[in-house]
Formats: structure tokens, C-alpha cells, sequence
């Protein structure tokens, strides 16, 4: 009788810290791994017009070099360069990426990321290999070159430049 009821009692308390183990653990994996803007603090305005690229763009098996849109989902693909606003990567790799608000990592592959402070990253069993943070202007600077997207010109009234002449 003695020897079940030690048997039973190591096989609950490990089955028990088994428990605690995985609960904890997964609880404490998306908390290091996610970095968003505290509460209380406005996005900033940054100049890249994103009313000039596609509002969603996709690699779905295939391979491609280069692909920007506003929501950028490479599934089991391989893209090289991508820019956008939202990146989901399912099981695909992108060997580097301008990303500005929200970054989802399946099981995938991010090589090189390019963000702000208050990109939102989470990572499941993918991989991140580098991250680079960047001011946001910066960064929309470098997302306006590799995309060829002219900067967003600020409205005023008639006769106002934006920008002060060069030179002067």
C-alpha cells in the first residue's frame, strides 16, 4: 500500500509541475517577445504615403525579390526585401524587412528587421535574427528609397511651401 501511494504522489506532483511549467512558460514567451507603444502615447506622423503602394500583398508559395504593401503576408514563400506597414510570416523566410506597426512571426524566419520602438513583434516558434531599431523618420526615409515612393507633401494654404528652398 505504501509503495502506490509513493508512486502516485511523484507522478501528480510532476504531472502538476508539468503544468505550471508550460502555463508559465508560454505566459512569460509572448511577453518577452512583444514590445508595443505604452498607453497613452500617440503614433507619430511619419512621411512615407502609404496610398501609393498596395493595400494588401502576398506570397503565398513562391519566391520573390521585392514586395511592399500596406499588409505584407508571406505564407511558405521566400521573399528577399519587403516594406510594409503590417507583416504576418506564416512558415516562409524574408531575409530583410521595413516594418512600421506590427510584426507576426509563425513558425518562419525573419533574417534582418528594420522597425521603430513602437513596432509590435511577436514570435512563436519562428526566429528573429536581427533587429535593428530605428528613429521613425529614419526608417521612413529608408522604406521611401527601396520602395521608389515619393514623400507625402503636407498641405497648406496656396502659396505656402512646405519645405524651405535649397540653397538659400
Amino acid at each position: 500500500m505504501k509503495q502506490c501511494i509513493l508512486l502516485k504522489a511523484p507522478a501528480f506532483s510532476f504531472s502538476f509541475f508539468l503544468f505550471f511549467f508550460f502555463f508559465n512558460h508560454s505566459k512569460m514567451g509572448n511577453e518577452q517577445t512583444r514590445h508595443q507603444v505604452p498607453q497613452g502615447m500617440q503614433m507619430q506622423n511619419y512621411d512615407f504615403n502609404w496610398n501609393a503602394v498596395s493595400p494588401r500583398a502576398d506570397v503565398a508559395i513562391g519566391s520573390t525579390d521585392f514586395v511592399v504593401g500596406q499588409k505584407v503576408s508571406v505564407g511558405v514563400g521566400n521573399a528577399k526585401f519587403v516594406v510594409a506597414k503590417r507583416l504576418n510570416v506564416g512558415v516562409g523566410k524574408v531575409q530583410e524587412a521595413i516594418c512600421f506597426d506590427k510584426v507576426e512571426v509563425g513558425v518562419g524566419k525573419i533574417m534582418v528587421l528594420h522597425c521603430h520602438s513602437g513596432t509590435s513583434i511577436s514570435c512563436g516558434l519562428g526566429l528573429i535574427k536581427q533587429k535593428h531599431f530605428h528613429d521613425i523618420h529614419e526608417l521612413a526615409a529608408m522604406a521611401r528609397n527601396k520602395a521608389h515612393v515619393a514623400p507625402v507633401v503636407p498641405q497648406g494654404p496656396p502659396g505656402h511651401q512646405p519645405y524651405p528652398p535649397q540653397g538659400q
